[in-house]
């Protein structure tokens, strides 16, 4: 089993890009599951090789989005 930085909770991305996506579940076999919003808007939950994933750069979003004013 490969070493894991990644644990449920965790906000992650494809290393080839992508959506931010939240880490749901861990299988013994190092899949991961994760969910994340569409462009339209709509939720999906997908299963990825935990080889595959790397931790979100949170420095390149803010913790708080003001939407209008």
């Amino acid at each position: 089993m490969a070493e894991q930085k990644i644990k449920k909770g965790d906000i992650v991305t494809l290393k080839s890009g992508g959506p931010r996506m939240t880490v749901q579940a861990i299988d013994s076999n190092d899949l991961v599951e994760v969910s994340y919003y569409t462009t339209k808007g709509g939720l999906e939950t997908k299963s990825f090789p935990i080889d595959a994933l790397k931790n979100a750069d949170d420095t390149a979003y803010p913790n708080t989005i003001r939407l209008g004013r």
